[in-house]
Parts: structure tokens; C-alpha cells; sequence
């Protein structure tokens, strides 16, 4: 894969400075999501101090480093290219926090532990995720976290679906005919056929260096809720949350009531959990937020699910997440919390919830609290609604 990534960078370079300039900020920012990351009971003490970027590329290190001046990054890629380009970008821009090593991450080994390991759309790209998460199990400290984005096969199944004959069929990434060969040939397939409709973005076709990512990269490997919770379960590692609640709760993103399918939520709802996530990822999962799961992993078993386990406890505190905003939307009634990737009208009683935790208030302190237009049976409803929303998250 290393020449592949020589020549088709993921992401593309960009000017990191110039977009964090702009508001550009990747999902668990340690500068600002800290707690979403580490919600259990923390010691006084606690710092990060040491992170691990697996698949640095040319952004990704110098994103974390400038946004972080404090954390010393330890960056690795399997592309020369894009180690060379980030140490180059690294002097140009004075930073002394980040060091950047071309090297396999399954031949990589440190003597100490990092406190924090990301890897964004990584691990697909190798033969075997499960030797992959337990190399980060053994560089990883005992209360360190891994913050990991996997393809998901909701979505990339269309693609991997052609890939796969396209490569048996002896087309290559390095010769230009064969480029263009593959691209009139997915364009050209029938119109209702799904591996088309993934060649293209808002009706326009990908740019070239995109659609030869999805379609033409000889290793991809893509994950199902069973898929992932598998190879987790075989990590020894511990499944804490998901960065994106929203993508996986029927709360979040179907009807409560609907005269053509009265009894449809219900019955998603009462779900086991993992089944209730596949299906609401097979439901939706022609929607352009499917690309991948965002999701937090530990070495410990008392922080599984945690979020889920925080809600329970009345001591938990409970906080807006960091780049929610609550507001009006001009021609609409009513108020909405909006993010990134997601739109929800919010009831009276919700709006008023986020108005009561502007600053941070424990759930016992909610639930003895008196508040106008919330009944008591109410309160832990809005609490679960708007976690599931993403719009709150909860620590200790």
C-alpha cells in the first residue's frame, strides 16, 4: 500500500493552519473533548501527555500538534511521501511537539505507552484489524483510550462490491488507461445500479484521485456492527462509545409516529443494542454519513459502554457537547440544536433542559430540581433523547 498511498494521499494535503483558521476541527479534539473521551473519575493529576497518530499523512499530525501545543505526537505513516511533506511542514511552522516516522505500524514499537492512539481510516487498509487493535492494546497506558474511524460496510459494500471485480479483472492504479477505463465503465452501469450512485457526489462525479481511492485501492476492508464489535471482542479491548451517537438511535433519526407505520419505531426500539445500530444503519444507510464509524475504545472492562452506564448514575454530570449550538432557524418554528452533520427540533422540555446545563449539572440535581413545562416523569426521557442525539454527553 505504500506506493498507493505515494500517490493518492488520504486525505489530500490542505493548509491544516489555514482550515483550523477557518473552524475546521476533526472528531475527539483533546483540546476541547477531553471529557468525552475520559468521563470517568479523574485523578487531579490527570494529563495527556504522549499520542500515537497511526496513518499521520500529510494533515493529520500537524492538526493535532497545533491544535495541542502541550501533547508530544509521535506520527507514523507507510507513506515516505507524506512523512517527508509533514516534517517539512512541521520545521515550516516551528513545531517542537511532533515527531514523524515512516515506518508499517505493524512492524512499529516503542518503549513506553502513549496515553492517547488515534487512527482514522487506517486499519481498513490492512489484512488483519484484529493484529492491528492488539498491537494498540500493548502501546496503549492501562487508563489510555483509542480513538479509531473503520469503513463501514453500510455503505462501502456498493463499492467494494465492484472493486473487487475490478481488480480481478487486473486493472491498476498506476496506468492511466486503465484509470479511465474504470471510470467510464461504473459511470456507464445502469442508473439504479449501487456501485454508481457511489461514484458520484451531488449528481457530480467524484474527483479522480477520490473515485480511485474507493474504487481502485488493492486492500479495503469495510465493517458491519457484527463485524466491528467482532473484531473488538477478539482485541481484548473494550467498546466505550461512539463519537456519533445520532448515526446509530432510532430516537435520533426516525419518527415516533407515523400513521403509515404506527408500530415501526416501537419495534426497532425494543431491540437488543447491537441489533437495534445494524438496523438503523441498514435503514439509512444510503445517507453520505455512512461512510465510517468514530468510536472510543479502552483496556478496561468497567468502561464499557460508559455513556450507558453514566446515565444511571445520579451523580453523573452532564454538559452540552463542545461545538453544539441551540438556535432559531429563520422561516421555522421552535428551536433546533445543530452540529456538523445533524438537525434536531427540540421539544419544550429539551430546549428547557439545555438551558438549565449551560454549565454543567449533575442528573440529581436535574431530577430534584423543579422546572416549568418538565414533568418529573419526563426528565430522564430528555436526558436519553438528547444523549442519543449527541447533543449532551455525560462524565463524572
Amino acid at each position: 500500500m505504500e506506493n498507493f498511498f505515494d500517490k493518492f494521499p488520504s486525505p489530500h494535503p490542505f493548509d491544516v493552519q489555514e482550515r483550523i483558521s477557518n473552524g475546521f476541527r476533526e472528531p475527539y479534539d483533546l483540546s476541547k473533548e477531553s471529557r468525552l473521551i475520559f468521563p470517568e473519575k479523574l485523578n487531579k493529576s490527570f494529563k495527556i501527555k504522549t499520542a500515537l497518530i497511526i496513518g499521520s499523512g500529510h494533515t493529520e499530525g500537524i492538526y493535532h500538534a497545533l491544535r495541542n501545543p502541550d501533547i508530544t505526537y509521535t506520527c507514523i505513516d507507510i507513506s515516505k511521501k507524506a512523512i517527508d511533506a509533514s516534517i517539512k511542514d512541521a520545521n515550516r511552522l516551528k513545531l517542537k511537539n511532533c515527531t514523524f516516522i515512516h515506518a508499517n505500524f505493524l512492524d512499529f514499537n516503542k518503549e513506553f505507552s502513549f496515553d492517547v492512539i488515534y487512527s482514522r481510516n487506517v486499519f481498513q487498509y490492512l489484512p488483519d484489524a484484529v493484529e492491528a487493535f492488539k498491537k494498540c492494546f500493548n502501546l496503549l497506558s492501562d487508563d489510555g483510550a483509542i480513538l479509531c474511524t473503520l469503513a463501514s460496510s453500510y455503505l462501502y459494500e456498493d463499492i467494494d462490491y465492484i472493486r473487487d471485480v475490478v481488480l480481478e479483472l487486473g486493472y491498476s492504479y498506476n496506468n492511466s488507461e486503465d484509470i479511465n477505463e474504470v471510470i467510464n465503465f461504473i459511470t456507464g452501469l445502469s442508473g439504479a445500479h449501487p456501485s454508481k450512485s457511489r461514484a458520484f457526489n451531488n449528481d457530480k462525479i467524484l474527483d479522480e484521485k477520490d473515485f480511485i481511492s474507493r474504487f481502485m485501492s488493492p486492500v479495503h476492508n469495510s465493517f458491519s456492527i457484527d463485524d466491528l464489535f467482532s473484531t473488538i471482542d477478539a482485541s481484548g479491548l473494550f467498546f466505550q462509545s461512539w463519537y456519533n451517537n445520532n448515526l446509530y438511535y432510532p430516537s435520533a433519526l426516525l419518527r415516533k409516529e407515523s400513521s403509515k407505520h404506527p408500530s415501526f419505531y416501537d419495534r426497532i426500539n425494543k431491540l437488543d443494542l447491537l441489533k437495534k445500530w445494524d438496523a438503523i444503519c441498514r435503514l439509512l444507510r444510503a445517507s453520505n454519513d455512512r461512510y465510517s464509524h468514530t468510536f472510543c475504545l479502552r483496556k478496561k472492562k468497567e468502561l464499557e459502554f460508559y455513556d450507558l452506564k453514566l446515565l444511571n448514575k445520579n451523580s453523573s454530570f452532564v454538559s452540552i457537547r463542545p461545538y453544539q449550538v441551540i438556535k432559531e432557524i429563520q422561516g421555522r418554528s421552535g428551536y433546533y440544536a445543530a452540529s456538523s452533520n445533524y438537525l434536531k427540533k427540540l421539544s419544550e422540555g429539551e430546549f428547557k433542559f439545555l438551558n438549565y446545563i449551560k454549565k454543567p449539572k449533575t442528573l440529581d440535581s436535574f431530577f430534584k430540581e423543579k422546572i416549568s413545562n418538565i414533568n418529573s416523569s419526563d426528565k430522564k426521557n430528555i436526558i436519553q433523547a438528547l444523549n442519543e442525539a449527541s447533543i449532551i454527553y455525560l462524565y463524572e
